[in-house]
C-alpha cells in the first residue's frame, strides 16, 4: 500500500521534471546517494517518468537497463534534467 501511496505522490512531480532533448524525445532524470551523477532515462512507447521512478524505487523489480542497468533500488527522486 505504501508503494502505491508513494506512486501516486510523485507521478505528477516526475512527469513535469521532464525534459525534451534536441530530437524532441522526452527525457527523465533521477538521482540517488548511492549513485554518481544524473540518470538521464527516455521512456520507451508504454513508459512515463513516473513509472521509471516507481520502478527504481521498486526493491523487487529487475529486468530494465535503467542507469547503466544499476541494482541501486530505492532512494531515487526526480529531478530537473538541464
Amino acid at each position: 500500500m505504501f508503494a502505491v501511496l508513494l506512486c501516486a505522490m510523485t507521478a505528477p512531480v516526475a512527469d513535469s521534471l521532464a525534459a525534451r532533448d534536441s530530437f524532441g524525445t522526452e527525457s527523465c532524470c533521477f538521482t540517488n546517494p548511492r549513485f554518481t551523477g544524473k540518470c538521464t532515462v527516455t521512456p520507451g512507447e508504454d513508459e512515463s517518468c513516473s513509472s521509471i521512478l516507481a520502478y527504481l524505487n521498486n526493491q523487487e523489480s529487475v529486468g530494465k537497463n535503467y542507469c547503466g542497468n544499476t541494482i541501486i533500488r530505492g532512494g531515487w527522486e526526480s529531478v530537473d534534467c538541464e
